[in-house]
């Protein structure tokens, strides 16, 4: 990399204070700035010093040119043709093969050479595949899923994003209610000799009916302080239909035929 131009501009744009003061104001640069020579050291030499441990720290960056541009707003012009001009074009391929201030990620997203960045994993781009996977990811809003790519695709174009989503994601609990028969055991004891089982089961399935009725039925009166029959009421009035026939009759232990009399279990719907 030709570094020439920049320490020219150094050497007579700037002090030496000046230039630690650069140095300081660069991300992680507070250490170099303490080890720049300043005794015994040509102002020109120091400059080139301080150049190349830039170089080396991969620090000169847009915000080297930033922080220079700060230091001496005069001569804006000359810095920026500076941070254009002085990376020669080997510069700008060493640049972009190692991505240095980002120049392989900006280069890549240019329309020509995107499908080719896209081919050699270059510039930090997702894949077609990647980026179907993050818009299905973006429409569903599945929690499971961006967990999916982001295990998937941990490093390459939307893990923070991703990572981000996560994050801010909300737990809901989803209560439903359905509705379920219950059906009240009822016994009719037979009031009346019959000739025949069938008789005496056809008179316990009519007076079973008007039971079940008067079972399910709200109290015509409801009153202040209901007593724990009421009560008891009320709560078979949420399991058992208004009105609701009697049915699924079966015989009690296969049948009671004693002496002419009927006693049928069955259920109330």
């Amino acid at each position: 990399m030709d570094l020439k131009p920049i320490e020219t501009f150094l050497v007579s744009a700037l002090t030496e204070d000046e230039l630690r003061r650069l140095c300081t104001h660069l991300p992680g640069g507070a250490a170099l700035a303490l080890a720049l020579p300043g005794h015994g050291v040509a102002f020109a030499e120091l400059a080139h010093q301080a150049v190349v441990m830039l170089h080396r720290q991969r620090r000169l960056d847009a915000a080297f040119f930033e922080g220079l541009r700060e230091l001496v707003p005069n001569r804006a012009p000359e810095i920026q043709a500076l941070a254009e001009g002085a990376p020669s074009v080997v510069v700008g391929l060493v640049s972009f093969a190692l991505n240095i201030a980002g120049v392989q990620d900006g280069l890549c997203r240019a329309p020509g050479l995107r499908g080719a960045c896209v081919a050699l994993d270059l510039g930090h781009l997702p894949s077609p595949e990647e980026e179907a996977s993050w818009a299905a990811v973006q429409r569903g809003g599945d929690c499971v899923a961006l967990r999916e790519h982001l295990n998937r695709w941990p490093t390459v174009a939307f893990p923070a994003e991703a990572q981000a989503r996560l994050d801010g994601r909300s737990v809901t609990t989803d209560t439903r209610w359905a509705l379920q028969e219950t059906r009240l055991p009822m016994t009719v004891w037979g009031e009346a000799l019959f000739d025949d089982e069938q008789a005496a089961r056809e008179d316990a399935l009519r007076r079973a009916a008007a039971l079940a009725d008067e079972t399910c039925a709200p109290p015509a009166v409801e009153p202040p302080a209901p007593s724990l029959g009421q009560h008891l009421r009320r709560h078979r009035l949420d399991v058992c239909a208004d009105g609701a026939p009697m049915a699924v009759w079966t015989g009690r232990r296969g049948g009671v035929w004693h002496k002419g009399r009927s006693m049928f279990d069955g259920k109330a719907p």
